[in-house]
């Protein structure tokens, strides 16, 4: 079943700030018609001091032409760090949607700014929580409000039964 996912993987590019205005200049043509929305991105990275926002910026910039070209109307990031801020970015820069997953670390870690969770939350279409006690603290910092949906992170084991071990070699393996 597995080997029948196929996806182009995708890398965003690594912009040191030295080169911001030079990675803005080459890629014109491609917020042309979006260049508030980059303005007012920059400027909220740069006053909310948590550094990874200018980073997902220019990662939204990068794959904008390619979810323009694909027709995507949804993104989904995985996890509720820079992921989530460049997907909000690349959604808000298409027009387009986009929803993440909120694992643990990513939310209830000391290191997590619980307003910039909240806003994660907030403006993104919905958010995937991997247990109930995820989904509730999303909500409780989120408000009653938020979309939050539970989605179990987890294989459902009877479509994966266990071979038996025979002389070194999986038993039923190809």
């Amino acid at each position: 079943k597995l080997a029948r996912v196929r996806a182009d993987v995708l890398y965003a590019p690594e912009v040191r700030s030295t080169r911001w205005m030079e990675f803005l200049r080459e890629h014109l043509s491609v917020i042309a018609g979006c260049e508030d929305t980059v303005v007012r991105y920059f400027w909220e990275s740069l006053q909310s001091g948590e550094g990874e926002g200018v980073d997902a910026l220019a990662a939204a910039v990068s794959f904008l032409t390619t979810v323009r070209r694909r027709g995507i109307r949804h993104v989904h990031a995985h996890f509720a760090t820079s992921a989530t801020t460049a997907a909000r970015c690349l959604a808000g820069l298409a027009g387009i949607g986009y929803s993440f997953t909120a694992h643990a670390k990513d939310i209830f870690h000391e290191s997590v700014n619980p307003l910039t969770l909240a806003d994660r939350i907030r403006n993104a279409d919905f958010a995937v929580a991997v247990s109930d006690l995820s989904a509730d603290h999303l909500r409780r910092l989120a408000g009653a409000e938020a979309r939050v949906v539970r989605i179990y992170n987890g294989l459902d084991l009877a479509e994966f039964p266990p071979h038996r071990l025979k002389r070194n070699a999986l038993v039923g393996a190809d």
